[in-house]
């Protein structure tokens, strides 16, 4: 139960991030790094990544995003973190980052469960925040 109890938050937190409810502003507020364009929703993508910015809330985020569960593996390292959803067929990178006093998540991800192009999001998560002058927090 516990395991689809978390399952629930998970896709709750990406439909969120979907949608784009952001209360920093619009992704059109924050510049695009090379090769990603702003997509039909809130996110910047290309053809095999997307990038999204979402408001952020350790209380009730942290363990949806940065701990493991049955479908979802997660690894910290510091001031990002790596993940595979199989549940949704996904990897990526996770940040997050202060932006007016408010904590955002920022996540660079692809489809698949091949995890060879990770460093191409952290790469696209640092590009990102040099664009924006962003400066990613520690994750505790």
């Amino acid at each position: 139960m516990k395991g689809i109890l978390k399952i629930l938050i998970v896709a709750s937190v990406l439909l969120i991030v979907g949608v784009g409810v952001v209360a920093a502003g619009d992704m059109s507020d924050f510049q695009a790094p090379s090769d990603l364009e702003k997509g039909s929703g809130n996110y910047f993508e290309n053809d095999d990544f997307e990038l999204s910015i979402n408001s952020y809330n350790k209380e009730s985020d942290y363990d949806t995003l940065f701990k493991d569960d049955v479908d979802y593996s997660v690894t910290v390292m510091g001031d990002t973190a790596e993940y595979k959803d199989t549940l949704v067929d996904q990897v990526g990178v996770l940040e997050i980052v202060e932006i007016d006093g408010k904590y955002y998540v920022v996540e660079c991800y692809f489809d698949g469960n091949d995890d060879s192009k990770l460093s191409e999001c952290n790469d696209y998560l640092s590009e990102f925040n040099e664009l924006n002058s962003l400066e990613p927090i520690s994750i505790d």
